[in-house]
């Protein structure tokens, strides 16, 4: 049986390993936000792939969409962040209506 050639045993090193280190990073910058009083991170999701992290999820503030971005870029081994987090509409306050009211003609 011939031997494999070092650049094929290569790749397939990479291909093996990268998925889990990506997966590992994505864990790790959770990991970060749900160490952070700031955000909630059970409302975000986070995934990796060759070291830029994406942020998903919902979130009441800006700020808080601000600072989930921080903290993922402190993570060792983020090369980059796509912030993809949506700000919540504010609920509207009592005693206003989105919807308009019928003026007495």
């Amino acid at each position: 049986m011939p031997a494999a050639s070092p650049n094929r045993a290569q790749d397939r090193y990479e291909s093996e390993t990268r998925p889990k280190s990506d997966e590992l990073l994505a864990t790790a910058v959770h990991d970060s936000l749900s160490h952070d009083k700031r955000v909630n991170a059970m409302q975000l999701h986070v995934s990796a792939q060759q070291g830029v992290v994406q942020l998903t999820g919902t979130v009441p503030r800006e700020a808080d969409r601000d600072a989930a971005e921080t903290i993922a870029r402190r993570v060792a081994g983020v090369r980059d962040v796509r912030n993809q987090i949506q700000v919540e509409a504010s609920p509207a306050t009592p005693g206003t209506s989105a919807i308009p009211e019928r003026l007495h003609p």
